[in-house]
């Protein structure tokens, strides 16, 4: 699909969109619902179905109640400046007002909507946790890391863990706030030497082409220069070059 197919399949569906989110005004009306509450609840929703389910490939909205996971769990967070665990809250109260809607005019059915209900019941606390960022409350334990439902949430233990990536969100949210791609592109290397290792790790940031943002780490100078072929002038203790260890931070 071209560009020109794509957006055009994009103006289809905002058409399509404007006429169900019409619709679920009233229906919100006629639920006695404040001006200011159904201002919050369409604006919710109208992000959902007319930014996140047209950003990879354009969905309508009835499918969007498969997506909640990519959205809660990853897209939101990097996308929503004002996320926020009470953002997902309030997001979340207008999306089970939405589909509810959605069954009432048959473009879900009862057990779809049952399934939604169920998702959310089971991984809205970790989608709270993941926009807000703060995870003193929670303790986390990482495993089978194959799948992002591989998230467990305890209520004891593993608090180290919780403190670590509480610390690594807090410390991605202050490198978006920066942007440091406005002025470095992916070809300006620098280098990060720790007092307390040997190697140097060499970095590169993403962005500058407005496709993907965050940072290449990589830790073996030789494979990075060679890779590059940049002429080593002194470089000592080769009778073991390590394979290069790349790390893809993306938010």
């Amino acid at each position: 699909m071209d560009f020109n197919e794509y957006d055009e399949l994009v103006k289809e569906n905002y058409e399509r969109n404007y006429e169900i989110l019409s619709g679920f005004e009233d229906y919100l009306i006629s639920k006695g619902l404040t001006s200011k509450t159904i201002r919050k609840h369409l604006g919710n929703i109208d992000f959902y179905i007319n930014t996140f389910l047209v950003n990879y490939e354009v969905n309508k909205a009835e499918e969007g109640i498969y997506s909640l996971d990519m959205f809660f769990a990853d897209w939101f967070p990097r996308k929503a400046m004002w996320a926020s665990g009470n953002s997902v809250k309030e997001t979340i109260a207008s999306l089970k007002k939405f589909y509810s809607y959605l069954e009432d005019i048959d473009l879900v059915s009862g057990l779809m909507y049952k399934e939604f209900l169920n998702e959310i019941k089971d991984k809205k606390t970790v989608w709270m946790a993941l926009s807000d960022g703060e995870y003193q409350e929670q303790r986390i334990d990482f495993f089978n890391m194959d799948e992002p439902d591989d998230f467990v949430f305890y209520e004891e233990k593993v608090e180290k863990k919780a403190n670590d990536l509480n610390f690594l969100m807090k410390n991605i949210k202050n490198f978006t706030e920066k942007t440091p791609w406005e002025f470095l592109g992916d070809t300006d290397i620098f280098g990060i030497k720790f007092t307390d290792e040997e190697d140097i790790y060499f970095c590169c940031i993403l962005g500058n082409a407005g496709i993907e943002y965050g940072i290449n780490i990589y830790k073996a100078m030789v494979d990075l220069f060679n890779k590059l072929k940049i002429k080593v002038r002194e470089v000592k203790k080769l009778s073991v070059i390590p394979e290069i260890k790349k790390e893809l931070f993306e938010y």
